[in-house]
C-alpha cells in the first residue's frame, strides 16, 4: 500500500515538473512569436504609409 502510493506520489511529480517546463517553453515561444508578429505588423504599416504618400 505504502509503495503504490510512494510511486503514485513520484509519477505525478515528475508528470508536474515535465508539464510545467513543458508550459513554460511554449510561453517563451509564444511569445517570441508574437514580438515577431508585432514587428512584422509595425513594418506592414510603414511601408503601407510610405506607399500612400
Amino acid at each position: 500500500m505504502v509503495l503504490t502510493i510512494s510511486i503514485l506520489m513520484l509519477m505525478a511529480i515528475l508528470t508536474d515538473y515535465f508539464l510545467f517546463h513543458y508550459v513554460s517553453d511554449r510561453i517563451k515561444e509564444l511569445t517570441r512569436v508574437n514580438k515577431e508578429l508585432a514587428e512584422l505588423k509595425e513594418i506592414e504599416e510603414d511601408i503601407l504609409c510610405s506607399t500612400k504618400s
